[in-house]
């Protein structure tokens, strides 16, 4: 008897401890399933968050590349680049040429701003002695933007200038006639290499 009832006691108090584990196994699983559904919403609300930041810089990203396109398609830094007394530069041409511009001085003429230039290293002709060194214009003004739209590549800068530019600037500005070029550096190139190789009549 005393062994059936402690089997009995044994048999319920299983019972209980088992329907308790139950029990605290269905709070553990609720905590789980409500912090699982909880860091979903987070995570799905970090994801809208994040969504949200990416649209919101696409313009800054699309304005950055079409800049960094702009400035490899101009080939050039002639527009972002401050221009200086000393230097030189490649000009644009329709045929590949050495000719170069060295700036001189940048000043304020007239109301507009004027840059003071030395055109070197000009080819010489074909219809020209081969023996002859190549030709140089020592001073030529230019408006400004006519000079930055025929600027290529910048070569160097503090390059000295030459006797020749004072000279010629001089002598531009004792002229009250004086003005400047606002065609570009290949075309005043063009007109004197013509003025040069012209045969007198």
């Amino acid at each position: 008897m005393e062994s059936l009832a402690y089997r009995r006691t044994f048999a319920i108090t299983f019972s209980l401890r088992e329907k308790r584990s139950w029990k605290l196994v269905q709070i553990s699983a609720g905590c789980e399933a409500r912090k699982s559904m909880s860091n979903s919403k987070s995570l799905s609300s970090l994801g809208r968050s994040m969504l949200v930041i990416r649209y919101a810089l696409l313009p800054f990203v699309l304005a950055t590349a079409f800049f960094v396109h702009s400035i490899r398609a101009q080939g050039n830094v002639a527009t972002i680049v401050e221009l200086a007394p000393g230097q030189v530069w490649s000009i644009k041409s329709e045929k590949p040429t050495t000719a170069k511009i060295v700036i001189g001085r940048i000043e304020n003429w007239k109301g507009q701003v004027t840059v003071h230039c030395s055109i070197i290293d000009i080819p010489v002709p074909q219809n020209v002695a081969e023996n002859r060194s190549p030709l140089q214009i020592d001073h030529v003004p230019f408006e400004k933007s006519a000079i930055v739209s025929s600027l290529d590549k910048l070569l160097a800068t503090g390059v000295p200038l030459s006797t020749g530019f004072e000279r010629g600037y001089k002598h531009w500005r004792a002229d009250e006639n004086a003005g400047v070029f606002t065609i570009s550096a290949s075309k005043v190139i063009a007109l004197m290499v013509e003025s040069v190789t012209k045969k007198p009549a």
